[in-house]
C-alpha cells in the first residue's frame, strides 16, 4: 500500500472533512448492503467461509453508529426497523468480547431488552447470553484465560454495558476488570499500555487502541490518568505517523486498522484539544482518509486480504466483519470531529518553504523507564521507518526496520527478517525482546541483545548475543554487527531481509578491514508465495545471507532502496544509454513515452508510482491531437502545476534553451519552460556556460539542485565491426579516393544548424580532395552539379546502427549552430564516441566541451569556407588524437554515476504539503 497523488485534497476544514467521511460511509454501506446483504440478510457463506454472529454484531454496530450520526435510513429501510431483525440472528453462545459489548450497546440504543417487544423471551435470553463475556475470566485464578491484557478493558466494557442493561446482579467482575485496567494504565509512569499478559513489554497498536475503546466510561477512571495517557499517545501519533496513512507499522492489527487508528486517535486529539499542531493533525486525518479510500477498499469490501494479509484469526473468514469494523471506525472519527473548530494554518517548516505533513525526525521514544522498551522513529528525505524495541513472538515484533512499501516482514510469521536466525539440531531461534543495552546516537542506535525466542523444535535457546550499531547515511542504512555464539549445537546461521514493492540493494562488507566471515549471499524470488506477504502487500524477494557457524561473526551490511524513475521517454538514445550505465539495481526505470494523449495529462498517468520524473524535452511529452492550441497550452500548464504538488521529485536535463520545434517557438515555448523550471527539484546542465545562462533566464525554485554533467558519448552504442569500405557500400555512397577527406553534416534538418551555409562554404572552397555527406536536409542550395556533395535522405528517427555507419565513414563532423533555442549539441556525443573530430563554430558550448580537439570557425560563410580551403590531413589527425583523449570524461559510466548522485540527493520520500501551499 503506497502513498497516492491526491495531496491537493489536503485541507484545514474539519467540518468539510467530517461531511466527506459521512458521505463515504453511507455510500460504502449502501453499496455493501445492495450487493452482498440484500434486505440486510447476511449470507451463510462469504468468500467461501461460513459467516457467523460476529458479522451480524458488526453490522448492527455500524447501523448504530449511522443512527447516532442522525442517518435514519439505509437502502430505503429505517435503521430502527432493521436492528430488531438482526438481533434475532445473533448466536448468543458464540458471541463474545468486542461483539458482546457491541450487541449490548445496540440494545441500549433501542431502550433496553424490555423495549424489544417484537422479540420472544427465548430470543431475549439469547441476547442476555450474547452480551455476557465473563467466560474469558478464569474463576479459579481470577486471571484472563490466555487473552491479551487489553481484554481487561474489553471485559470492563462488556460488564459496564450489562450493568446499564440491568443484567448485573453482582459487580465483582466489573470491579475487577476496571481495577486491572486501571492498574495497567497507571502502572507505567510513561503512560503506555503493555498488552502482553505477562508484562514482558509488548507495546503495539493496542497501547493506543485500549484508550479508545474505554472512551464510553472514562468517567470511571482517574481523570488526570486518562488525560495524561491520551496526551502521551497523541504525541506518539504525531511523531510516528507514516506516509501511507498508518500510525503503527509493527505488531498485530496493523494495515487498514493502523490507518483507521491514525484517523480515530487524531480526531480524539482534536476533540479534546490535545494536538500540538491541530492543522497538521487534521491533515494527517485527511491524508489517512485518502489513503484508506485509495488502497483499503476494493470491490465494496476491505482489501486487507488482497496481496497483503492479516493475522490468521483475522483472515479471509473475517472479510465481511473487518469491512464493517473499519466502516464503524470511520463512524467514530465522524463523531469525534463533530463541532471541532477549524484550526489555524500549518506553520511552514521545510527546506522547500512549505508546511510539511511528514517532517524529518530522528527520535527514540521510550515506552518504559526501567527497561529498554522503545521505538526509534526515523525519517529523512530518503527513508522512513520505525524500529520497535519490544517483546513479541514473531516477525511483526522483530527489532527491525518497519517502513511500509520498503521495509516489511511476513505477517504473523516465524520467518523473521532483519535479525540473526540460528538453527540447532532441534530448534530454530531468532534474536528478540528488549535489548539489554540501548544507546541513541545521531541518525542511529546501538543495541545489545541476549534473548532468543524459539520458533520451532524443542531445544533450549543457545547461548548467544548480538551487538549491532544501526546508522543512517543519507539513503543508506548501515548495520555493524557482532554476533557472539556458542557453536556447540548451532548448525546454521542466517540473516534475511525481505523486499517489498521497492527493490533493495544489500551489500555485506568487512569491518575494520578484517576478512569477512565465511558466508554466501543470494536473492530468492518469493513473489506469489502465500507465506511471504506482509500486512501491506506482497513480499517479492528475500535477500539471504548464510554464515558458517563461528564463535564470532562480525560484518557490516549496507541497505538502500532502489530509486524508481519515470524517464520521458526511456527509449530515447540519451536516456537509454544513461540508465544502461547506472549501477545495476540502483534504479528502476519506467517509461513515460513522448507524444502521450491529452487523456494522460495527470501526474499519476505519467509518473505511476515513480519517485522521480526525469524529463528531457517537456515539449514532446503530450500531443495536442485535434485540441486547439490555446486549450492544449492551458492544460499543459495545469498539468505542470499539478505535478509540482504531487509527491514526486522532478529532474530536468536541459538539452535545450527553448523548444526547437517550430510550433513551440516564441511565447508558447517560453511559458512552458518557465512552468517546468518552477517545479523542477534538480536540473542537469551539459555545460557551465549553459547553466549560467539558464540561471539568469528561468524562474527555478531557490532550493533546486543545479549540476553540470556532460552529455555522454555514444562510442559503445556505435561500435561496428565493418570497415569503411563496407560501411560505404552499406550506405550506398561512393568510396573515397586515396588522400580524400569526408566531412559529415548529420542529424535532423533544423534551420538553426545552417546546413545551407555549410554547403555553400564547402562548395566555395572547391577542393577536389574533399567530400561532404549531408543527412540534415532538405537544403535550398542546388548541389546537383557538385558530385562531391552526397545527400542521404532522413525520413525518420534513425537507429544507432545507421548513425554509426554515417559517422564512421567521415573524417570530421561539421557544425554551425546558431539561434536562441540551443544549449548543447548531441553531435559531440557522436564525434567523441567515434573518435572523429569536429569542425565547429566558436560557440561557448563547443569551446567548453571540445577545447583544442576541434577546428573552429566564427560561424560565417567566409570563415567556414576558409577553414575548408586550408584544413590538412595533419590537422585532422592531430584533432583526432585530442578527441580520443576526451572519451573517458564523456563515458556513460561516469555520466551515469554523477547522475545517480543527483537522483540519490533528491531522495525517495514525497513531501506532502498543506493546502495553503498549493495554490
Amino acid at each position: 500500500m503506497h502513498a497516492g497523488y491526491d495531496t491537493n485534497l489536503l485541507m484545514e476544514s474539519s467540518h468539510q472533512l467530517r461531511q466527506e467521511i459521512i458521505t463515504y460511509i453511507l455510500q460504502r454501506t449502501e453499496a455493501l448492503v445492495h450487493r452482498f446483504l440484500p434486505g440486510f440478510h447476511i449470507p451463510g457463506f462469504m468468500a467461501g467461509y461460513r459467516t457467523n454472529s460476529y458479522d451480524t454484531a458488526d453490522l448492527l454496530y455500524l447501523l448504530l453508529g449511522l443512527r447516532e450520526l442522525r442517518i435514519d435510513e439505509v437502502c430505503g429501510e429505517k435503521i430502527v426497523d432493521v436492528m430488531p431483525r438482526l438481533l434475532k440472528r445473533i448466536d448468543g453462545p458464540r458471541t463474545e468480547t468486542f461483539y458482546s459489548f457491541r450487541v449490548a450497546e445496540v440494545i441500549l440504543s433501542l431502550g433496553g431488552l424490555d423495549a424489544l417487544t417484537g422479540l420472544s423471551e427465548s430470543e431475549k435470553n439469547n441476547l442476555r447470553t450474547a452480551v455476557d463475556s465473563t467466560h474469558i475470566l478464569n474463576p479459579e485464578t481470577g486471571e484472563l484465560k490466555g487473552w491479551a491484557a487489553n481484554y481487561w478493558a474489553v471485559l470492563a466494557r462488556c460488564e459496564y454495558n450489562r450493568q446499564r442493561l440491568g443484567l448485573l446482579a453482582d459487580s465483582t467482575i466489573l470491579d475487577k476488570a476496571l481495577a486491572n485496567t486501571a492498574r495497567i494504565l497507571a502502572g507505567n509512569p510513561l503512560g503506555y499500555f503493555d498488552d502482553s499478559s505477562s508484562g514482558e513489554g509488548r507495546y503495539d497498536i493496542y497501547s493506543a487502541d485500549v484508550h479508545l475503546f474505554i472512551e464510553p466510561f472514562y468517567h470511571l477512571f482517574d481523570k488526570e490518568l486518562i488525560e495524561r495517557n491520551l496526551k502521551v499517545h497523541v504525541d506518539l501519533l504525531e511523531a510516528i505517523a507514516l506516509e501511507n496513512g498508518a500510525s503503527f507499522g509493527w505488531g498485530r492489527s496493523i494495515g487498514a486498522l493502523s490507518v483507521c487508528l491514525t484517523m480515530e486517535l487524531g480526531a480524539l486529539s482534536l476533540r479534546r484539544g490535545m494536538a500540538a499542531n491541530p492543522a497538521r493533525t487534521l491533515n494527517l486525518i485527511r491524508h489517512a482518509f485518502e489513503q484508506y479510500k485509495s488502497f483499503w477498499m476494493k470491490d465494496d469490501l476491505i482489501a486487507a486480504h488482497r496481496d497483503g494479509m492479516t493475522e490468521a484469526y483475522r483472515g479471509v473468514k473475517r472479510l465481511l466483519q473487518m469491512t464493517l469494523d473499519c466502516l464503524s471506525k470511520l463512524v467514530a472519527v465522524a463523531h469525534l470531529l463533530e463541532g471541532v473548530e477549524d484550526p489555524a494554518p500549518m506553520e511552514s517548516g521545510s527546506d522547500k518553504g512549505c508546511a510539511v505533513l511528514f517532517p524529518e525526525i530522528d527520535i527514540l521514544i521510550p515506552f518504559e523507564q526501567k527497561r529498554n522498551a522503545a521505538v526509534w522513529m526515523f525519517r529523512n528525505r530518503h527513508l522512513t521507518f520505525q524500529l520497535p524495541l519490544i517483546s513479541g513472538v514473531n516477525a511483526d515484533y522483530a527489532a527491525w526496520l518497519h517502513g511500509p512499501g520498503v521495509f516489511e516482514n511476513p505477517v504473523e510469521s516465524p520467518l523473521v527478517c532483519g535479525v540473526p536466525r540460528l538453527a540447532t539440531v532441534d530448534g530454530e531461534f531468532f534474536s528478540y525482546g528488549l535489548p539489554r543495552r540501548c544507546d541513541k546516537i545521531p541518525n542511529g542506535i546501538e543495541l545489545v541483545f541476549d534473548c532468543w525466542r524459539r520458533t520451532s523444535g524443542q531445544a533450549e535457546a543457545p547461548k548467544a548475543s548480538r551487538r549491532v550499531k544501526l546508522q543512517v547515511e543519507g539513503d543508506t542504512v548501515v548495520g555493524s554487527e557482532l554476533w557472539s555464539l556458542d557453536t556447540t549445537n548451532i548448525q546454521a546461521v542466517s540473516f534475511q531481509i525481505a523486499e517489498a514493492a521497492r527493490p533493495l540493494l544489500l551489500s555485506i562488507e568487512a569491518e575494520h578491514q578484517h576478512d569477512l566471515p565465511s558466508h554466501s549471499q543470494t536473492v530468492v524470488d518469493v513473489e506469489g508465495m502465500p507465506e511471504w506477504r506482509s500486512a501491506w502487500g506482497r513480499l517479492r524477494r528475500i535477500h539471504q545471507v548464510d554464515f558458517a557457524p563461528a564463535a564470532e561473526i562480525r560484518f557490516v551490511w549496507k541497505l538502500r532502496p532502489a530509486l524508481r524513475v519515470a524517464a520521458a521517454p526511456a527509449n530515447h538514445d540519451y536516456l537509454s544509454a544513461l540508465y544502461l550505465a547506472v549501477t545495476p539495481g540502483a534504479v528502476v526505470v519506467q517509461d513515460a513515452p513522448s507524444a502521450q494523449s491529452t487523456r494522460n495529462m495527470t501526474p499519476k498517468a505519467v509518473v505511476g508510482n515513480a519517485d522521480i520524473l526525469h524529463i528531457g524535452w517537456p515539449e514532446h511529452l503530450f500531443d495536442p491531437g485535434t485540441m486547439p492550441l490555446p486549450e492544449f497550452d492551458a492544460k499543459n500548464i495545469e498539468f505542470v502545476k499539478a505535478l509540482g504538488k504531487a509527491p514526486v521529485k522532478i529532474m530536468w536535463t536541459m538539452h535545450n534553451r527553448r523548444p526547437h520545434s517550430p510550433i513551440w517557438r516564441g511565447q508558447r515555448g517560453d511559458d512552458l519552460y518557465r512552468a517546468w523550471a518552477s517545479v523542477a527539484d534538480a536540473v542537469i546542465h551539459h555545460s557551465h556556460c549553459g547553466m549560467e545562462l539558464m540561471l539568469k533566464e528561468l524562474p527555478y525554485k531557490p532550493e533546486a539542485i543545479h549540476v553540470v554533467i556532460p552529455h555522454g558519448h555514444y562510442g559503445e552504442q556505435m561500435a561496428v565491426a565493418a570497415n569503411r569500405l563496407e560501411l560505404e557500400k552499406l550506405l550506398g555512397i561512393p568510396p573515397l579516393a586515396p588522400g580524400q577527406m569526408r566531412f559529415g553534416v548529420l542529424g535532423r534538418a533544423q534551420k538553426e544548424k545552417q546546413v545551407d551555409m555549410i554547403v555553400r562554404a564547402f562548395m566555395r572552397a572547391a577542393r577536389p580532395d574533399q567530400q561532404l555527406l549531408v543527412t540534415a536536409h532538405p537544403i535550398e542550395t542546388d548541389t546537383s552539379h557538385d558530385p562531391r556533395i552526397i545527400l542521404l535522405p532522413r525520413n525518420g528517427w534513425l537507429t544507432r546502427e545507421v548513425i554509426a555507419a554515417q559517422v564512421r565513414v567521415c573524417d570530421a563532423l561539421v557544425s554551425a549552430h546558431m539561434g536562441d533555442t540551443y544549449l548543447t549539441s548531441g553531435t559531440i556525443a557522436d564525434s567523441i564516441g567515434a573518435g572523429i573530430p569536429m569542425i565547429a563554430n566558436d560557440w561557448a558550448f563547443f569551446k567548453e566541451m571540445l577545447g583544442d580537439s576541434a577546428l573552429y570557425h566564427n560561424n560565417t560563410e567566409d570563415s567556414l569556407m576558409e577553414l575548408f580551403r586550408t584544413v590538412t590531413e595533419e590537422d585532422i589527425t592531430r584533432c583526432k588524437k585530442l578527441t580520443a583523449k576526451l572519451a573517458p570524461s564523456f563515458a556513460w559510466k561516469g555520466v551515469a554515476a554523477r547522475t545517480l548522485d543527483v537522483l540519490r540527493k533528491l531522495g525517495t520520500l514525497p513531501t506532502y504539503k498543506s493546502s495553503e501551499t498549493q495554490d
